[in-house]
């Protein structure tokens, strides 16, 4: 990789990561099921993002997105970056995950030195 590349990094969720829940509707007087959202927000010590903040939204019909994905650009200057992904439920648990990595290292100009 080289400065400047473009590469792009999918975060996939596990089954289940996103919780379905019965939400009292006051129309209805009956019980609907509603999916949590599904957020990632993205961290890097070196490079840009495209997006700060990638996700899955609530869906209807149990059809739950298992993916999200962002654009990496890699900095000018060589080296390895720290990566976090740091996921964010929202609705009912409204808990964070955080998932860090040093797996993003590039070299210089083409054909220098790692």
């Amino acid at each position: 990789m080289h400065p400047g590349d473009v590469v792009t990094i999918q975060v996939t969720f596990a089954p289940g990561s996103a919780e379905v829940f019965p939400v009292y509707n006051p129309q209805t007087e009956e019980l609907d099921d509603q999916t949590e959202s599904l957020h990632v927000s993205w961290f890097i010590t070196g490079g840009i993002f495209e997006h700060d903040r990638t996700g899955v939204a609530a869906v209807d019909a149990g059809e739950i997105a298992t993916s999200t994905s962002n654009q990496w650009t890699a900095p000018t200057q060589p080296g390895t970056h720290v990566l976090w992904i740091v996921l964010a439920r929202f609705a009912r648990r409204h808990g964070l995950q955080v998932v860090q990595r040093r797996a993003l290292r590039h070299v210089g100009a083409l054909g220098g030195p790692p």
